[in-house]
């Protein structure tokens, strides 16, 4: 991304610094609250504990020479993702989104992890909140746009 004389690479900090500069209106809770830290927990979870597996297993079948891929790294990937997912089944219990029952970012740091899963077939059935709640993502004005701009 850049902006003006910034660039820069990677997403989280992004968000972070596009909320500093143009301000997070209803996409971030109020600084120092119990909704902020559970908005920075489900940003980290989405970014790194969720999306490790993910990418894991992805470039494990991207980059094993044909049918030569490692049945054990294949098995921990998985095991690892369900145990993401079935943290966020658990957090999506009789809510619509991830912090105080309102789209904000946590939502778009997970929900990107989660749709890289679901765009490459990862997400095992199973997980009736987790895909009721994908499926909100997907309806969202923002995930059209930022599909359209691949």
């Amino acid at each position: 991304m850049t902006d003006g004389d910034v660039t820069m690479f990677e997403s989280r900090a992004m968000v972070d610094y596009l909320v500093e500069r143009c301000g997070g209106g209803d996409l971030v809770p109020e600084p120092g609250t119990a909704d902020s830290a559970r908005c920075r927990q489900w940003c980290w979870f989405g970014e790194s504990t969720f999306a490790r597996p993910v990418g894991e297993l992805a470039n494990h079948h991207r980059i094993a020479p044909e049918g030569g891929t490692v049945p054990f790294v294949i098995e921990d990937c998985r095991a690892k993702m369900r145990l993401c997912l079935d943290a966020l089944e658990g957090a999506l219990v009789d809510t619509d989104y991830l912090v105080a029952n309102t789209f904000g970012i946590a939502d778009i740091m997970t929900g990107y992890t989660l749709a890289l899963a679901s765009h490459r077939s990862m997400v095992p059935e199973g997980y009736p909140n987790s895909d009721a709640y994908f499926a909100r993502l997907r309806e969202r004005p923002g995930f059209h746009a930022a599909s359209a701009a691949g």
